[in-house]
């Protein structure tokens, strides 16, 4: 799944999301990781998935894949199910990063880095996935 090149709009669209929504990742995460305080965990919920809906909007498959499991392991790290290190968090913030250089790139960049640089989206995929496995 990839947007057409000519879908210049919903791309933009898609940067201005990720702008927004990685600094309250990242202030988040670094006050969650300071102060423990748990319901920052759900605003951060919050903001990958508004990052996975622009991500799904524009059609960009592997940014939606990488939202997701960054949503997945947030999700297991509100219910309990896993508690979050501080190397835990870094695989967060290195994935969100990659989402926030987007605001450096045009449209068509965009999607070549999300349409071409798959090691790197595999390498935070499976450090994300590695959270939520036994």
């Amino acid at each position: 799944m990839v947007a057409e090149k000519n879908d210049i709009s919903s791309v933009e669209y898609f940067k201005s999301i990720c702008k927004r929504h990685c600094d309250i990742i990242e202030t988040c995460f670094l006050d969650y990781e300071k102060y423990g305080i748990k319901d920052l965990l759900s605003n951060i919920a919050n903001s990958i998935n508004q990052i996975k809906l622009a991500a799904k909007n524009t059609k960009i498959g592997n940014a939606v894949l990488l939202a997701a499991a960054m949503s997945n392991a947030v999700n297991y790290a509100i219910e309990g199910k896993i508690s979050l290190s501080i190397k835990d968090i870094d695989s967060f913030l290195k994935a969100n990063d990659l989402f926030y250089s987007l605001k450096q790139f045009n449209s068509n960049e965009i999607l070549d880095l999300f349409e071409n640089e798959s090691v790197i989206i595999e390498d935070h995929l499976k450090s994300l996935k590695n959270l939520v496995s036994p």
